[in-house]
């Protein structure tokens, strides 16, 4: 009897995208975020959730329960797609007639965030994710607490970003690996010019100038509060 192909990749593909991948990707992506800055700092992320713990309704604290673990799931549907196109984006520009030559602004959002359509049960997942928010968001008494309900889902819009920036790395890697080992050194050397490009535009790698101007912010002191003047 022949080997049942489809079964055995199907396998495969449960073996690599495991629950433990995708807990260390979202530790990585909130370390990244925690040194890069977010669209919430975490300081005001934990206080929009204090707050919401002393307003919500039992029912509503299991709805956020509900659409945190969606959003978990979410990323679990993203996390093989992203990779997938890191190993084609390598592909691509090893077996094309015109290999990527110049920078590609915006390549994680052009090539995993654009393409989701393709990405099964994604968009059903983000869907189910936009009713859970509104159910609450709906129902909350005032700006104040619907603006620290939406805080608390933009954290996860955050962590959706890098993390399919890391995927898409790993399976960008993921495809030098397979075409070093099919095509030895030659490879690697012709593709140094597309890696540098890409890496680059990843995140993963920086110009002298970028590495300066980084190196400068870094040493520039913080802004001091002014001294409140003390009372007469």
């Amino acid at each position: 009897m022949s080997l049942l192909i489809d079964p055995e990749l199907d396998r495969m593909k449960q073996a690599i995208f495991t629950e433990e991948l995708l807990t260390k990707l979202l530790s990585c992506s909130q370390k990244t975020l925690d040194a890069q800055g977010s669209t919430v700092p975490p300081e005001e992320a934990q206080a929009a959730r204090a707050a919401l713990e002393d307003l919500l309704t039992p029912q509503q604290k299991q709805i956020l329960a509900d659409l945190e673990e969606k959003h978990r799931d979410i990323l679990r549907r993203l996390l093989p797609f992203a990779v997938q196109q890191g190993l084609c984006t390598g592909f691509q520009q090893y077996f094309s007639n015109e290999p990527l030559t110049t920078p590609l602004p915006g390549l994680v959002t052009q090539k995993v965030l654009d393409q989701t359509v393709h990405c099964t049960g994604y968009t059903w997942a983000c869907q189910q994710a936009t009713d859970l928010f509104d159910t609450v968001y709906d129902q909350l008494p005032d700006q104040t607490a619907q603006d620290q309900w939406t805080d608390l889902d933009l954290v996860w819009e955050d962590r959706e970003y890098i993390l399919a920036l890391d995927a898409f790395h790993l399976g960008y890697r993921a495809a030098l690996r397979i075409l070093g080992n099919c095509f030895g050194l030659d490879a690697s050397i012709s593709m140094l010019p597309q890696v540098l490009l890409t890496e680059h535009d990843l995140g993963v790698l920086m110009t002298s100038q970028e590495q300066e101007r980084q190196t400068r912010l870094q040493a520039r002191p913080l802004p001091q509060d002014p001294e409140t003047p003390s009372p007469d």
